[in-house]
């Protein structure tokens, strides 16, 4: 029998050896067993889910399998169920949260080299804090990436814009609202689609807008470009039926396939924002500016609000400006009022234009 010589003591070994009952070949070792013991390659896991050890190797229905990658054991995750989501069903919140998106921004999608579909959502980075509300509901779904911010530029356009977007991994179980939603890969409104105040909350975070025609008359508006006509008729009904809401529907002079519900009238308006009324966390105002104060949008405002830049208690209602909340200012300030329409019109923030404000007029 061929023998080596070992590099660390100098002593002879064999080059076969018989080891846990199994004739092992020794030819590349440079060392003995005495300085370096015969390690089996496989190597040991602790499950994330239980905190039991696991093997990377295992013998599987005859076949020995690699489960270096996997996170989870077998006994909490069976084979092809990776981070235990393949046989996960979504909860009713986030089914709710994930088809008021569907209406909305969001997007179910099968990539060509993909067998399952996955939902993503995008949305620009001042709406960073409303996207990390939304992928809350989802962060065990989340890749690795997360909430992630990037910026391209629109040639067509001529700018750059600045984006942040989350996807979730390709699972069973979008692949099952995917073909629900996208039966002929065309989005559609389910039939057995029920509004709930949190699906249409989000999806008027998504797509919806309010104007004002006067400083006191309402409009609020559901951007539905991308369903069919008898779509949009069905969801009209279903607002109807959710908060009893006036709605009408209009198509688009460039388009007329492009189709958008309009609540013109201030009652049915207030109807809507009393149903998706506390939906968002207490500082929705830096979440989603076109929810923020509803409850000024009662019947009785209070008559006690402060002036929103210099703070001072005599003060008047200028109806609605382009944030989308009642304005109120003091007799000192609202000379500056169209000044500061300007500065709005430019799309600034609250922040930038009370800064801008402050130190212009050194109130």
């Amino acid at each position: 029998m061929r023998k080596k010589i070992c590099k660390k003591c100098g002593e002879e070994f064999p080059l076969r050896q018989t080891i846990d009952g199994e004739v092992k070949e020794l030819y590349s070792r440079k060392l003995c067993l005495g300085c370096s013991p015969f390690k089996s390659g496989i190597k040991n896991k602790i499950c994330k889910k239980c905190g039991q050890v696991f093997q990377g190797r295992k013998m599987i229905d005859g076949e020995m399998k690699e489960i270096y990658k996997r996170k989870i054991c077998l006994e909490c995750a069976p084979i092809g169920d990776i981070n235990g989501l393949y046989h996960k069903k979504l909860t009713d919140i986030q089914e709710q949260v994930l088809y008021g998106h569907l209406l909305g921004d969001g997007c179910l999608h099968i990539h060509k080299k993909h067998i399952n579909a996955h939902f993503c959502l995008s949305r620009k980075t001042e709406d960073k804090l409303y996207l990390d509300w939304s992928a809350s509901y989802f962060q065990e779904y989340l890749t690795k990436r997360g909430v992630a911010s990037s910026e391209r530029y629109r040639k067509e356009w001529g700018i750059t814009i600045y984006e942040s977007r989350f996807d979730t991994m390709a699972l069973p179980i979008f692949t099952e609202y995917y073909h629900k939603w996208y039966p002929e890969d065309k989005k559609i409104v389910p039939p057995d689609l029920v509004l709930t105040p949190l699906m249409m909350a989000v999806w008027f975070a998504d797509d919806g807008t309010i104007t004002h025609a006067t400083p006191t008359a309402l409009q609020a508006n559901f951007a539905t470009h991308c369903f069919s006509y008898e779509d949009v008729v069905f969801l009209k009904n279903q607002i109807v039926e959710l908060c009893g809401a006036k709605i009408n529907i209009y198509s688009s002079t460039r388009n007329k396939n492009n189709y958008t519900l309009s609540i013109t009238d201030t009652t049915s308006c207030k109807k809507i924002f009393r149903v998706i009324d506390g939906i968002f966390p207490l500082d929705r105002k830096s979440i989603y500016w076109r929810t923020e104060e509803i409850d000024l949008w009662s019947e009785d405002p209070t008559s006690s609000i402060p002036c929103i830049f210099c703070g001072s208690d005599n003060t008047k209602k200028k109806g609605i400006n382009h944030y989308n909340q009642r304005e109120y200012f003091c007799n000192n300030c609202k000379k500056y009022y169209k000044s500061l329409n300007d500065y709005v019109y430019n799309h600034k923030t609250p922040e930038a234009v009370r800064k801008l404000f402050n130190n212009k007029y050194d109130l």
